[in-house]
């Protein structure tokens, strides 16, 4: 809870000294659908919209291997995730036009210039890291929050042809220790008046009733080979 309220608190804080055009924040395609929005919902409520997405990439063809490495990339897309790219943020942190950062299961010595990151990092006032592992930008954090793994937790992804893929819980996550969208949620209800609970079934027949590509799904249909989004081609194998 005071990790929470530190967060909360610290973000607002940024906002009301800078303005919203300060705060941003680094998304992850790692994380589930239902996850991404409650972490767009705290944007929002913040009026923050640069928000980039780290997505680790490597080698591809035309067949079956995809350049990003990342089971989530079109989900995150799909709610609003993104649309700032990351080197022009961190160009905009490394400048101290960026004040406050919030990054979200990405560890962006991976997906960017590490001088870049380093440069960035020194100038913020306020750097908070949500993951799964301890990693060096952890260590540069004013706030760290500890997450779960997915397979301590439950919710859909998208892959890039569009298909809405459930995976389930395979591992009990210890007793106590709050997931992504918990996480969120508590964030979340602190800065605006909303519930703090989290159920990945609600939240994605919230998300289908506030996203187009998203509309007409529903939890209980997805079944166990998922469902195309409205208006997605079937594409090559995920």
């Amino acid at each position: 809870a005071e990790a929470f309220d530190a967060v909360a608190a610290g973000l607002r804080a940024a906002v009301a000294a800078h303005g919203a055009a300060a705060v941003a924040a680094v998304a992850s395609a790692q994380l589930s659908n239902e996850e991404n929005f409650r972490f767009a919902r705290v944007l929002e409520a913040l009026g923050v919209d640069q928000v980039a997405l780290a997505v680790p990439t490597g080698p591809a063809d035309d067949f079956l291997i995809k350049a990003e490495k990342a089971p989530n990339a079109r989900g995150a897309r799909d709610l609003g995730l993104g649309a700032t790219d990351l080197d022009a943020l961190l160009q905009a942190a490394a400048a101290g036009k960026v004040k406050a950062l919030y990054v979200c299961g990405a560890d962006l010595l991976r997906v960017a210039d590490a001088d870049l990151v380093e440069r960035a990092t020194a100038r913020l006032e306020l750097l908070i890291v949500q993951d799964v592992a301890a990693s060096p930008l952890a260590e540069r954090a004013h706030v760290v929050l500890p997450s779960l793994t997915f397979v301590e937790k439950e919710g859909t992804f998208t892959n890039h042809a569009g298909r809405v893929q459930r995976f389930h819980q395979a591992w009990s996550a210890p007793e106590g220790q709050p997931g992504d969208g918990e996480i969120f949620s508590e964030i979340l209800g602190r800065l605006a008046d909303a519930p703090r609970g989290f159920a990945a079934a609600a939240v994605f027949d919230e998300i289908a009733g506030r996203h187009a590509a998203y509309a007409g799904l529903a939890w209980a249909q997805l079944g166990d080979d998922g469902a195309l989004q409205a208006g997605a081609g079937e594409g090559s194998v995920a």
